[in-house]
């Protein structure tokens, strides 16, 4: 377990997304390792069906993505962001972070975009959008819905391309649909 500093706070967790509601599954589906989700409010809850992150680095950027049943969000999470809880839908969550001058890892502005693929080969847009919480404390994170119609395994392409930067990253993740 590694530490961050925020700028307001010392947070620990496995890899942090944001830094106010810890999601934690209980069965995640990458590997066994059971990891908390940081989301964007100020409420802790536990849920049945978050994966693990995956996480890729490159050109000092790091970027974490996770996947979650949006029936296991909290009402408040869910009123707040104007998302609906829903089985049928799953939503997507990614953080991009640098190491700032102290060398303490910070979420930065990003432009992200991302596509799934489903069991059969369809492939849909995943509308991801910016969850600002607070910009002056790097508390920047993104987030999309798609569908969820089955158990089959789903591919996510996310490119991100960071402010001030001209080359996106490309992480390119497999999970099975978030159970319903």
């Amino acid at each position: 377990m590694d530490c961050y500093r925020y700028p307001q706070s010392q947070r620990c967790t496995d890899a942090p997304l944001n830094k106010d509601l810890e999601i934690a599954p209980m069965r995640p589906r990458f590997c066994g390792v059971v990891v908390s989700l940081v989301f964007v409010t100020g409420l802790l809850a536990t849920s049945a069906s978050a994966s693990e992150y995956q996480t890729i680095e490159q050109d000092g950027v790091t970027v974490r993505c996770n996947t979650v049943n949006s029936q296991f969000v909290p009402e408040a999470s869910l009123h707040r962001y104007q998302l609906q809880a829903d089985k049928n839908r799953g939503l997507l969550s990614c953080v991009v972070q640098r190491q700032n001058e102290a060398g303490q890892l910070v979420n930065i502005p990003a432009k992200v975009s991302a596509q799934v693929e489903n069991f059969y080969g369809v492939t849909s847009a995943v509308e991801m959008r910016e969850l600002s919480v607070d910009e002056q404390n790097f508390e920047i994170s993104y987030i999309g819905s798609y569908d969820v119609l089955s158990q089959h395994e789903l591919t996510f392409t996310i490119q991100i391309t960071p402010q001030g930067s001209d080359s996106p990253i490309v992480l390119t993740m497999t999970d099975e649909e978030p159970a319903k």
